[in-house]
């Protein structure tokens, strides 16, 4: 028994052959349907439905039996869940613009009496990093992959991921890829405006974690965009971060913003490369989540458009059982856009 029927000419554009059969739609259907979702593009998945209907509305010929309606069924659901993606996937591409709008004008350039007043230990970092006598850049897009895993004693999932990050502002927006068996994680995290959010879903269809705006999911969220301005050494600058002297080779940073500060220590080698960053971060969000010590190691370093950069990160927690390294991160490129430039990141939005 037909499910559907429509006239047939709202299907004319779509229609190959008058011979193809009910089943034989369907699997193109569920094609199409496949195809829409890897490539996120509304088209795919609009031909990938208009093709199940087709294959039940009698539009074509053959009878419709058990093996066509499964058909129809699964191309449906992956629909479903393409839809799900893409806007998953539009709402991350809504925050990058978010971002991308809030970025400062700067138009200046790091001049040496800038960093006459920081700690020693930081200036030696800002000269070795190659930032004096460059201009203000205000955000950094930087590329990522390496493996994480989800608890202690776990199998290593790699990853990509991308993130644009605001340089004077406290603000970043995290893309990540996860693999998970046959499966992908797609997650966001975001910081922006003194507000935080987090999302993973299954493929970026079915959502499995989703959280915004409690007070330790925020802080957390800021001690994380202070590690990472080891990436973007212009920020260390920025009006929102105080540093102290701690020694030779240490300095802490300090970051606040309304209602919020947080703080960690950044270690320096001989050559002025930063080598870790520690800190208390709180771990989860809401009431379940629990401040323990956090730490960054870098052993690698690279240049990317003239600035000097750790490119290999171990990140840990030390939970009660001890030390879990739940990150090996890898940084593929950075880019660094300037008011000047800025557009041209914006374009790709």
């Amino acid at each position: 028994m037909h499910l559907f029927f429509l006239p047939s000419w709202f299907f004319t554009p779509l229609l190959v052959s008058h011979s193809l059969s009910g089943w034989a739609l369907a699997l193109l259907g569920l094609i199409f349907a496949g195809v829409g979702i890897q490539t996120r593009r509304w088209a795919w998945l609009a031909v990938a439905v208009a093709a199940a209907f087709l294959s039940l509305g009698g539009i074509v010929d053959g009878i419709t039996n058990t093996t066509t309606e499964l058909l129809n069924l699964l191309t449906l659901l992956l629909v479903c869940g393409g839809v799900a993606a893409l806007l998953f996937r539009q709402s991350i591409d809504k925050a990058n613009r978010r971002l991308l709008a809030t970025a400062p004008a700067v138009n200046e350039t790091i001049a040496n009496a800038r960093i006459a007043a920081l700690p020693a230990p930081v200036q030696h970092w800002l000269a070795a990093a190659g930032c004096l006598q460059q201009p203000f850049p205000c955000i950094a897009e930087i590329q990522q992959s390496g493996n994480m895993r989800l608890r202690p004693g776990s199998r290593w999932l790699p990853f990509t991921a991308s993130q644009y990050s605001s340089v004077f502002a406290p603000a970043f927006s995290w893309d990540c890829r996860v693999r998970y068996g046959l499966f992908h994680l797609y997650g966001h995290d975001q910081l922006m405006s003194g507000r935080a959010s987090m999302r993973i879903s299954l493929a970026g269809m079915l959502p499995l974690v989703r959280s915004a705006n409690n007070r330790q999911l925020i802080s957390g969220a800021l001690t994380r965009w202070l590690a990472e301005i080891c990436w973007m050494p212009a920020a260390a600058l920025g009006p929102l971060i105080s540093w102290q002297p701690v020694d030779a080779n240490n300095a802490k940073a300090i970051v606040r913003i309304p209602g919020f500060v947080a703080e960690g220590i950044f270690s320096f080698d001989e050559a002025g490369r930063i080598v870790s960053f520690s800190s208390h971060r709180w771990k989860g969000s809401g009431k379940k989540a629990q401040k323990l010590p956090w730490t960054i190691t870098m052993n690698q370093w690279a240049t990317f458009t003239g600035v000097h950069i750790p490119v290999h990160c171990n990140i840990r927690w030390q939970v009660p059982r001890g030390a879990f390294e739940w990150m090996e991160l890898e940084v593929a490129d950075v880019r660094y856009y300037t008011h000047a430039t800025l557009n041209q990141v914006t374009k790709k939005q």
